[in-house]
């Protein structure tokens, strides 16, 4: 998961004709290494699990869902006692740090020297430097080429590019390296049973009562529309859970601290959602029902109804675009791929509504 990239600093003495090569090395953390570790959750009776910085589930409901799955097994705050290790969607963010920096090929970097080396100029490098070393680029000061130009006459700026480097610190990576040893389970493989089968089921019914209660102006019965929510069974409710969001995001959004709450954090990890961000749309929804197999003819008839209520036809040759009440919509075809590899064909929903109903 982690490998180690050269930060090169090059240091000139002009009256001596010297430059030193220094350098300094960095640990990168890989997300595509860590989703090929990623395997089911299966434990087997003893074994002892470690929850991972990151994590948004809360450790009790973790406690809880293995008793109601009946798994004899427990958790454990040191990782090397654990044999499972249950990482979130955050685990890369809480265990690194992104920053960005120029980055040069290995090869144009030995050629520089060489072209130092070959206009009189002592170049003090380590000898084994690169003996054993992995990458294919290292990172350099963004004055590498300027540096360079008044070394070597005539001097060809090597390309360097602008990346995105995510590095941890020695005890991250530590931490990291003990957890690559064990069993890596993602907390979407618990978040779909997380509540329990008894779970409440948001339904049609349910839905209506829960928009009462976000339409109103009490912070207290959105908060506590939110806690449903968070609480419920999340694959019986995924259709109303996205109409939900669909219809609300702004509401929820602005409870600073309901949103932020470990249950609710919870919620939108498996929604696939954020905090700061729980806009949804026609694409994210479907996206999101195909995603856990859920593009079903009775699915999309829900959501529909709801979505085309909600459309809005506009005449973009009308200057400041004015809706036109005339126009009636008979039917909706979503043709989304995921429809079409899901169903066979676009699905076509059947309506009668007027812009602007």
């Amino acid at each position: 998961m982690i490998s180690e990239i050269l930060n090169i600093d090059v240091e000139v003495y002009n009256d001596d004709k010297e430059i030193s090569i220094r350098s300094e090395n960095m640990y990168v953390l890989s997300s595509k290494a860590i989703k090929k570790l990623i395997k089911p959750f299966n434990p087997i009776k003893g074994q002892k699990v470690y929850v991972a910085k990151g994590c948004n589930i809360p450790r009790v409901k973790i406690k809880n869902y293995y008793d109601e799955k009946g798994y004899d097994i427990s958790n454990t705050n040191n990782i090397e006692n654990a044999d499972i290790c249950i990482i979130g969607k955050d685990f890369i963010n809480k265990n690194s740090d992104n920053n960005y920096h120029y980055v040069c090929k290995v090869e144009a970097l030995k050629d520089v020297l060489i072209q130092v080396a070959d206009n009189g100029w002592t170049v003090h490098i380590d000898d084994d430097l690169f003996t054993n070393y992995k990458y294919d680029e290292v990172i350099v000061d963004s004055n590498f080429n300027r540096i360079m130009d008044h070394i070597i006459p005539n001097f060809e700026y090597i390309n360097m590019q602008w990346k995105s480097v995510r590095t941890c610190n020695w005890s991250q990576k530590h931490d990291i390296n003990e957890m690559s040893q064990k069993i890596l389970v993602s907390e979407s493989d618990l978040l779909k049973d997380i509540n329990g089968d008894d779970a409440v089921v948001i339904d049609s019914e349910r839905y209506k009562q829960l928009s009462s209660m976000i339409k109103s102006s009490d912070d207290d019965n959105i908060i506590l529309a939110m806690e449903i929510m968070a609480n419920c069974h999340y694959t019986k409710s995924l259709v109303y859970l996205n109409l939900l969001f669909y219809n609300y995001c702004n509401k929820f959004e602005n409870e600073s601290r309901a949103k932020r709450h470990v249950n609710f954090k919870s919620l939108l990890t498996y929604m696939g959602l954020e905090p700061g961000n729980m806009t949804t749309n026609c694409e994210n929804v479907i996206t999101n029902l195909a995603n856990r197999k859920c593009l079903t003819e009775d699915n999309l008839n829900t959501y529909c109804k709801e979505f085309v209520n909600n459309l809005e036809l506009n005449d973009k040759k009308v200057r400041y675009y004015r809706s036109t009440p005339s126009v009636k919509i008979n039917e909706v075809e979503l043709n989304h791929p995921s429809i079409i590899e899901a169903m066979g064909k676009p699905f076509i929903y059947k309506c009668n509504i007027t812009d602007g109903n």
